[in-house]
């Protein structure tokens, strides 16, 4: 018989008389009841989708869990494709031995070899793999029951493996207690659903949150006013060049209560606006835009649909809000402009009209000088920032960082 057939012909080691009795699982009610884990096994439902909004309260879910099924502690795993462990939650067990798990007995662990050989497995416990007096002779198990307070069993599954990242849950048995039973993964077998759900839940709100991190800081060392927002105007987050200029550009769109409003310029056109955007997401048209005339110069308003996901349902809900012209001048920091190239106060003051979309004869009315001085401040800030063409200095001065 080969090695295979005979481990998979083990059976669990009876357990020992001097061992206490194992709580029996709960008798099965009708199926689809809502009611078929009882009311702490709804607290660990519940538990575990909280902890997937708020990965802060993982440690609290897992105590509830282990709990529930009737482990002494438990482990909560991520690992990546070289199975480095990205991230780990852990009651009930010492720390050390978590520590020690991480940094250089992982590798070493059977059961994380035997978990990894049968990807499509839901349950997964010792006796699947090792007989007790292998256990006994093992240096893994020696030092998992040595440096764990007793630890020796376990009963885990698989509950996710997607965006190059898999989720192990391992719940924990001392030596007296004996290997899990039957009850234990009823319970167990009753959450994984759950469990697997709210992991799901939490790596899709963290791969959002992320890609809109990774937008707005790449947008706020741009100096550019934008926010992202959803199909209701309200803000998911915004660059602090735009709470500058929505701060000072009250003509165009204001923030109320975090959804953006119509400023007096845009009254009933920012409505048409987000419609036009919405149709964008279908087809319709790629962009939408308005114009508001100001006397420091015209001020654009550019909506455009944004997918923060790869699905289709969650593009046709988010748009970038983007704020041109004079708005965006009024964003830009003149202080780390100042600081950034040694500006003088009047050259400051060109170089902030000329962001806002003026002319070289505008800015100069706008300022009160000639446009002869206009142009001669013009050629000061050329030198000082190493360019020559009114675009290229546009582009270089919304590039200094905040």
């Amino acid at each position: 018989m080969s090695p295979t057939n005979r481990l998979s012909q083990k059976k669990p080691p009876r357990a020992s008389a001097k061992r206490p009795l194992i709580a029996a699982a709960p008798a099965k009610p009708a199926k689809g009841s809502s009611l078929a884990m009882g009311h702490v096994g709804l607290a660990a439902v519940g538990a575990a989708y909280q902890a997937a909004l708020d990965p802060s309260l993982w440690p609290t879910a897992l105590e509830v869990i282990a709990a529930f099924v009737g482990a002494a502690g438990g482990l909560l795993l991520w690992l990546n494709e070289r199975l480095e462990v990205r991230g780990s939650v852990h009651v009930g067990i010492p720390t050390q031995l978590v520590d020690d798990y991480r940094s250089h007995k992982l590798r070493d662990c059977p059961r994380l070899a035997h978990a990894l050989a049968r990807p499509e497995g839901t349950l997964l416990y010792d006796y699947q793999h090792i007989r007790e007096d292998e256990m006994d002779a093992s240096p893994y198990y020696n030092w998992l029951e040595q440096t764990g307070s007793g630890a020796r069993y376990y009963l885990g599954c698989r509950l996710s493996a997607q965006a190059g990242l898999e989720a192990f849950l391992l719940l924990t048995f001392g030596r007296s207690e004996g290997h899990p039973q039957k009850g234990h993964m009823d319970r167990f077998n009753a959450l994984i659903p759950h469990l697997r759900q709210a992991i799901d839940v939490r790596q899709r709100l963290h791969d959002r949150e992320t890609r809109a991190e990774a937008c707005l800081q790449l947008l706020s060392r741009l100096n550019l006013p934008v926010a992202l927002l959803d199909d209701h105007a309200r803000i998911v987050c915004s660059s602090a060049a735009f709470e500058r200029a929505t701060s000072t550009c009250g003509d165009c769109v204001t923030v109320q209560d975090g959804a953006v409003k119509a400023g007096p310029g845009l009254s009933l056109g920012f409505e048409c606006l987000l419609r036009k955007a919405c149709n964008g997401c279908a087809g319709a048209t790629p962009t939408a835009a308005l114009k508001v005339p100001r006397e420091s110069g015209t001020c654009s308003v550019t909506l455009l649909p944004f997918p923060v996901s790869g699905e289709a349902s969650a593009a046709r809900s988010h748009f970038a809000l983007f704020l041109s012209g004079s708005c965006r001048a009024e964003a830009v920091n003149a202080t780390s402009l100042q600081a950034r190239f040694s500006f003088t106060g009047a050259e400051l003051r060109l170089a902030i009209a000329l962001l806002a979309g003026q002319s070289l004869e505008a800015a100069s009315r706008s300022l009160g000088v000639s446009v002869l001085t206009a142009r001669s401040h013009l050629q000061a800030i050329f030198r000082k920032t190493d360019m020559h063409r009114q675009a290229d200095l546009v582009r270089v001065l919304l590039s200094v960082p905040f």
